[in-house]
């Protein structure tokens, strides 16, 4: 299916033919600060295109990086990058609501589908039982946030890695409902559940990198991951 890209650096609308493996419409956006090669490194444009991930290069193509398992065609995707952006850690990490995978930024377009892949070390709900389901993510001081699906549980990665532990846990309880997304803003991570939103502050001990809320911090919280509304 075409779509039209309105691009000012090339002083016209490219219209360009993304062919994800299942599904269509454009899931999500995200601007990379760095680049490949052929671009200089410079930041770079990816979309998500039904179950695939597409980059678009200051050249005015596209290339595919690579596809997700989870047959999931539908709902936002999130992305996050960390900030080392040296020359072997310029890893992009996108979410679909079901799975996290990574690529290296700086990669070629010949090699970047090489570097496509699925993380593997996702930790447990804190039930012990049931392994957690991304629902989306960010990135924040050095650490992948990840919020799970069905849970006030959200999760975060040791420094500079994407190694989740079973005992890296928050909660968002300030009204017993559940997690429904961790944003990253001014340097702290907001919480939103159904009915209420909690404030997690850094508190600089890397074994216990956020302070929890002592009391509910408002009584508005998300009715889905896109839209505020006021609750009780």
């Amino acid at each position: 299916f075409p779509v039209t890209i309105r691009d000012p650096r090339l002083g016209s609308s490219l219209v360009v033919s993304p062919s994800p493996s299942l599904g269509s419409g454009c899931r999500g956006a995200f601007r990379a600060s760095t680049g490949p090669q052929e671009d200089g490194y410079l930041s770079t444009l990816y979309y998500v295109f039904g179950d695939s991930l597409f980059r678009y290069t200051r050249r005015g193509t596209l290339v595919k990086v690579g596809s997700f398992n989870s047959y999931n065609v539908s709902g936002s995707c999130t992305f996050a990058e960390n900030q080392a952006q040296t020359s072997n850690d310029s890893w992009v990490y996108v979410c679909d609501q079901q799975s996290i995978y990574k690529f290296l930024a700086k990669a070629s377009d010949d090699s970047v589908g090489a570097t496509w892949q699925e993380l593997s070390n996702l930790p447990h709900l804190p039930d012990g039982v049931i392994q957690a389901t991304p629902a989306y993510i960010t990135w924040s001081d050095y650490r992948l946030i990840m919020s799970a699906k069905d849970s006030n549980a959200w999760f975060y990665s040791e420094t500079g890695t994407d190694t989740f532990m079973e005992t890296n846990t928050y909660f968002g309880e300030s009204s017993s409902d559940k997690t429904i997304r961790v944003v990253e803003h001014g340097g702290a991570l907001w919480s939103f559940g159904a009915y209420s939103y909690d404030i997690f502050t850094r508190t600089g001990n890397r074994l216990n990198p956020y302070s929890n809320p002592k009391s509910a911090s408002g009584k508005i919280g998300l009715a889905s991951a896109e839209l505020i509304v006021t609750g009780k």
